[in-house]
């Protein structure tokens, strides 16, 4: 199988950028290679975003305002006032389930990893104790 990674194909990537992708038409699949990143990249394994901060959404609730004064909604303006808090808390809600989506398979793989490995340990412990009184007793045996 040829490697994609070889030093030999990296004069074909820049027009593809830090991305490759391969189209494998026999399994009907499109597979995306990253060839590299940067530092200050997402990644799945980083942390929460900091949801609290209010600057995070400061520039939706702004357009949002403007838009309502442009409106001249004087008597419906609290209602929309209150739609737009809504939809930006819906909006940090939607974005915190998505990234607990993320962080849910690889919890699932960790916890089914440490079961497996603590039955390994108790099977290990009940196989030493069974060797071990088998030697009790033909230890027992031989002093008879």
């Amino acid at each position: 199988m040829k490697n994609p990674f070889k030093k030999a194909d990296s004069a074909k990537l820049p027009e593809q950028g830090r991305e490759r992708t391969e189209i494998d038409y026999a399994h009907r699949t499109i597979i995306h290679h990253m060839l590299y990143g940067y530092p200050g990249d997402f990644s799945s394994c980083a942390s929460y975003p900091e949801y609290d901060d209010p600057e995070m959404f400061a520039g939706v609730l702004e357009q949002a305002a403007d838009a309502v004064k442009k409106l001249d909604l004087d008597e419906h303006t609290p209602v929309f006032d209150e739609l737009v808090r809504l939809k930006a808390q819906q909006l940090a809600i939607s974005s915190l389930v998505e990234t607990r989506y993320q962080h849910h398979a690889s919890a699932l793989n960790l916890q089914a990893d440490l079961r497996l490995q603590v039955e390994n340990l108790r099977a290990s412990k009940k196989l030493i104790e069974e060797q071990l009184a088998d030697v009790n007793a033909r230890i027992q045996k031989l002093e008879a």
